[in-house]
């Protein structure tokens, strides 16, 4: 994976064995493995919220001064 483990909160994926060359499918599977990374799993959501309450704090500023 091309990302950095800060950008991941969880990543799960399906994990499959292949013994002596054969290869299984992969879409029976029933094991997967989760990888945990040091993201957040709030990702955008603070940035977003915040950039709202600035334009509610600007639009009352202009109103009310």
């Amino acid at each position: 994976m091309p990302d950095e483990p800060d950008d991941i909160y969880r990543e799960k994926t399906v994990f499959s064995i292949a013994m002596n060359g054969y290869d299984y499918d992969d879409d029976n599977s029933n094991m997967e493995f989760t990888f945990v990374g040091t993201g957040s799993a709030l990702g955008l959501l603070p940035y977003v919220i915040g950039i709202f309450l600035l334009g509610v704090l600007a639009i009352a500023i202009i109103l009310f001064v």
